[in-house]
């Protein structure tokens, strides 16, 4: 048996666009404490939990556009000892999971269950990312082995700030979560410890995620680097070879070129031809010898 979100009378459901009025005046009810209030109102908080004496209060951080992952949005999530309170960014992303699964009965009679499932869906939406992540770093180690685009190192460094944000968010959450445990509060019964260590588990398994992902960049900009390197070798090489030929024609035509009456060859009709020629057998030994040194 399930139950629809808006039959469930102690959970309280704002979305940042709302009627700032009736958050407000929920808030005034429920007695929450203003740096509460404050800090759900800033939408660049860093997730975190803290945890007090009637209840327990949590920021996360959702990447609902998988189109464009350097946008975040953030989640609240209050257990009070009859409520949940949830402020989010909209309604779209519980509304997503709510409607085909809907919520768990045992979930709509007690607050700690639905609060623990709501943070549990957060949760698992971390997954996903690490996987679209990895994908994307993925095409990008692929690039760098074979022709990477002229503007491979700006991806470059859009993604690894992309993975170090979600990094960063999800460790900071990871460490914070610990410390909530039925010891710590009378809000979560040691009934629930087997669902804040499936919690963990996975919050632990999606910083391994994104550490490896940031790590597989990181050898991904290596393999670039050394791409890059082994290009411009090549292009000093052949600009090398190129002037080591040109060096001795320019030294011919720099000699004839001299302002003297008494040259060589000066006076003759077969002068030109004579110095081009020898020009020509130059530049073709020069092309052979180094030629020759290339494959060895």
């Amino acid at each position: 048996m399930s139950l629809e979100p808006n039959k469930i009378p102690f959970w309280f459901r704002f979305e940042r666009s709302g009627n700032m009025d009736e958050f407000q005046e929920a808030c005034r009810k429920l007695e929450l404490d203003p740096l509460i209030i404050e800090d759900m109102l800033n939408e660049q908080h860093l997730p975190k939990v803290e945890i007090y004496e009637h209840l327990v209060f949590l920021i996360a951080r959702i990447f609902p556009n998988k189109d464009n992952l350097a946008e975040s949005s953030m989640v609240c999530l209050i257990l009070g000892e009859r409520f949940v309170l949830s402020y989010e960014p909209g309604f779209a992303f519980y509304n997503s999971l709510l409607n085909p699964q809907k919520i768990p009965e045992r979930a709509s009679k007690n607050p700690e269950s639905l609060f623990l499932l709501l943070f549990d869906w957060v949760v698992d939406s971390y997954l996903p990312l690490s996987t679209c992540l990895r994908r994307q770093a993925d095409m990008m180690e692929e690039e760098a082995l074979d022709q990477p685009e002229k503007d491979f190192s700006v991806r470059f460094q859009q993604l690894y700030k992309i993975i170090g944000n979600c990094r960063r968010a999800v460790s900071i959450l990871h460490e914070d979560f610990m410390r909530l445990t039925p010891f710590n509060t009378p809000l979560i019964s040691k009934s629930s410890q087997h669902i804040l260590n499936d919690i963990q588990d996975h919050l632990r398994g999606s910083v391994q995620a994104l550490e490896t992902n940031a790590s597989l960049l990181i050898s991904t900009r290596g393999l670039y680097q050394d791409a890059v390197r082994q290009r411009q070798s090549e292009i000093i090489q052949h600009l090398t070879f190129i002037t080591s030929i040109f060096i001795p024609l320019s030294f011919v035509t720099g000699v004839f070129g001299m302002n003297f009456a008494n040259l060589p060859l000066l006076e003759s009709p077969y002068g030109y031809l004579i110095v081009l020629i020898v020009m020509v057998l130059i530049a073709v030994w020069m092309w052979a010898f180094f030629k020759r040194r290339l494959k060895e």
